[in-house]
């Protein structure tokens, strides 16, 4: 018997965040693809909290797409605003 591969897609929402230069995520896969490592986006002034989506309770910052899965799947960036990191001086007079 002959079987047709199915294509399913990877759908992302970055929230403004990017990716390490020169690495990108595959917006697409079969059930005969190879495990794929989902990267991990950043943003300025924030921190990566993990990707929520497909087969996630959640959020997760290591997301792995196995070899033999199927169905098409939709994650999103989950970012925190870093809040003001105070520096505290300590001003020692001499008398």
């Amino acid at each position: 018997a002959n079987y047709d591969i199915i294509t399913y897609s990877i759908t992302y929402d970055y929230n403004d965040g990017v990716l390490p230069a020169g690495v990108t995520n595959p917006t697409e896969y079969t059930v005969e693809s190879n495990t794929i490592n989902i990267a991990n986006p950043s943003k300025e002034g924030y921190i990566f909290e993990g990707w929520s989506g497909t087969d996630i309770d959640d959020k997760s910052t290591s997301v792995t797409i196995p070899h033999g899965s199927t169905g098409d799947r939709v994650y999103t960036a989950n970012f925190k605003k870093i809040v003001g990191e105070h520096q505290i001086f300590f001003h020692y007079l001499k008398i």
